[in-house]
């Protein structure tokens, strides 16, 4: 278990083991030589063997090794350190926990031994609470990865003649004591549960990363000799400030180096393991590790255990066994088993908490600030509406104003869509002011007239030397939001409308489809101008497709007037 590191890292091996180290550029970032990780490799089997020996010869078949007192901690028998002691069930937690970590190092016969051991001594009939999470990670996977190995090992290693799955027995043993843990009415296990009396008990989760996991498997993914610089410091932190004569102590206090007289099970599965990893070859290893996958716990499950068929890797020599002839003469139906577990409480939220779906009346898109019956709608949600001195609109919901609780859980989606619909707005490419330009009547000489003029974040943009010529024509109704009365005479010519009753989008929507030039709307609020204003693009309806041909601007109030004149 080890936490997330920054520039200045803290290693966190369990619940208390602390290590601080610095990280240097120079300490992290030169190319390490084969000898030297080698060396480091064989060190990391060197502190795992310090812990384990310390552990068999002074701890065993306890849970823990107290590297101080040099003795084994059982539950109940040493003062109850609270939260802590959760994870410890009086089952050998730490040879278990360690099992596939002896494959990886290669000592197959010592693995042996160790499963005899578990094989033979270990019990779940014990009345204690444990953690569902911890003793789920460590415990039921340390025994299916243990079984999983034992198997493989009895086919390429020809060892091990004697096991008839033994581990897998505790395995399904255990597994059956935490199903009461499942049975909520949420569908959220609890987090703890009595082995004994099929109990369970207070709902805690405690989730921790794990720092040096994540560092062998970035080193795996990017081969970059940077993270065997940090695997470094972290194995020799932990020679510096965490080993003692009887295995390897947590540190209690990081600014006192004051240990604690602990060393949890995963000191010997994850940290070890993932530190001979990071400095070991593939090819030293008596395992593919690209067979298997790592489970929480560091723990070792085969690929092979795809529901459909099985995984076959690249160097496996098809001509001796045909596989694929073989893929559906015995189907592999153990993976329907958990089905048949999860089936009985598939709808059990549902049952007991049903969901209500909500009727839509207004969404987002569908929003006109000037439309009297979609504001009444919003005042029901408990939105309040705002318009701002440069025309813009601000929205407020209050909970406690809806009319009445579904219609104020309306009302939290329109805002949610609200948002949304602002962000893809601003995601918009931005688009630069646009210019209407006149020539002033009775003037002579001509005098042309250029008005600053608001884009839109639809149709086309006219850049650079682009223009549009042509007549001009008002709209009628003036706001171009239902069925155009004069739709006949606006083709070929430049149509100017009022702004207000629909968005945007559906102006220059209905005059495209009459045949306009281009469009201009007109600001409909008093005393707006491009010079105190902020500029306005006017939006679209959020929509992927942009079906906008023709290119509509938007004139503040007193520009419009300049233009009216």
């Amino acid at each position: 278990m080890a936490c997330d590191a920054l520039i200045w890292g803290l290693l966190f091996v369990g619940c208390s083991i602390q290590v601080l180290w610095a990280i240097s550029e120079d300490d992290a970032s030169e190319y390490m030589n084969k000898k030297e990780r080698e060396a480091l490799k064989e060190e990391a089997r060197d502190m795992f063997y310090h812990a384990y020996n310390a552990y068999m010869d002074n701890a065993y078949p306890a849970d823990e090794l107290m590297p101080l007192s040099c003795k084994g901690r059982y539950r109940g028998s040493e003062p109850n350190r609270g939260d802590i002691d959760s994870t410890l069930g009086n089952f050998s937690l730490t040879l278990v926990d360690t099992l596939d970590t002896l494959v990886v190092l290669g000592d197959l016969e010592e693995f042996e031994n160790a499963v005899k051991l578990v094989a033979r001594d270990i019990s779940f009939d014990t009345d204690v609470i444990v953690s569902l999470f911890e003793t789920n990670i460590r415990m039921l996977g340390g025994l299916l990865s243990g079984h999983i190995l034992a198997e493989y090992l009895q086919q390429r290693a020809d060892i091990m003649p004697w096991y008839r799955g033994e581990l897998l027995n505790l395995a399904k043993d255990l597994g059956y004591r935490f199903l009461p843990a499942f049975n909520t009415t949420t569908g959220i296990p609890y987090g703890r549960v009595s082995l004994i009396l099929n109990d369970v008990h207070w709902g805690h989760h405690p989730l921790r990363p794990e720092f040096l996991e994540s560092t062998y498997f970035l080193y795996r993914a990017t081969g970059d000799h940077y993270y065997l610089g940090v695997g470094r410091k972290v194995l020799k932190s932990l020679q510096t400030y965490a080993r003692v004569p009887c295995g390897y102590a947590a540190v209690s206090d990081v600014r006192t180096n004051k240990h604690d007289d602990t060393m949890d099970s995963f000191v010997l599965s994850e940290t070890f393991k993932y530190l001979f990893l990071l400095f070991a070859e593939p090819g030293e290893l008596v395992l593919d590790l690209d067979e298997f996958i790592f489970t929480t716990e560091g723990h070792l499950l085969p690929l092979t255990l795809a529901s459909i068929r099985t995984n076959i890797s690249s160097d496996f020599e098809r001509d001796i066994v045909h596989v694929d002839e073989f893929d559906r003469t015995c189907p592999n139906s153990l993976h329907l088993f958990p089905a048949s577990v999860r089936q009985p409480l598939r709808n059990m939220v549902e049952d007991v908490c049903p969901r209500r779906s909500i009727k839509r009346r207004l969404s987002a898109s569908q929003f006109q600030a000037n439309n009297l019956e979609h504001l009444k709608m919003l005042s029901d949600m408990g939105i309040t509406t705002l318009t701002l001195a440069d025309g813009r609109i601000q929205l407020l919901h209050t909970f406690s104003n809806a009319k009445t609780p579904q219609d104020s859980e309306e009302g939290l989606l329109f805002m949610q869509e609200m948002v949304e619909l602002t962000k893809i707005q601003m995601q918009q490419p931005e688009t630069k002011p646009q210019t209407v330009t006149f020539i002033k009547p009775n003037t002579d000489p001509p005098e042309k007239v250029t008005l600053l003029a608001g884009p839109a974040q639809f149709g086309p943009e006219l850049q650079n030397f682009d223009k549009i010529t042509g007549k001009v024509i008002f709209t009628y109704p003036p706001a171009a939001c239902t069925d155009l009365l004069n739709a006949d005479r606006l083709a070929g010519k430049i149509v100017i409308m009022d702004r207000g009753n629909c968005m945007f989008i559906e102006k220059a929507r209905r005059i495209q489809q009459a045949g306009a030039l281009a469009g201009i709307v007109l600001d409909n609020v008093a005393g707006s101008s491009a010079a105190t204003s902020p500029m306005f693009a006017m939006s679209g309806d959020g929509k992927e497709i942009d079906d906008v041909t023709i290119p509509v601007v938007f004139l503040f109030f007193t520009e419009a007037a300049e233009l009216m004149k």
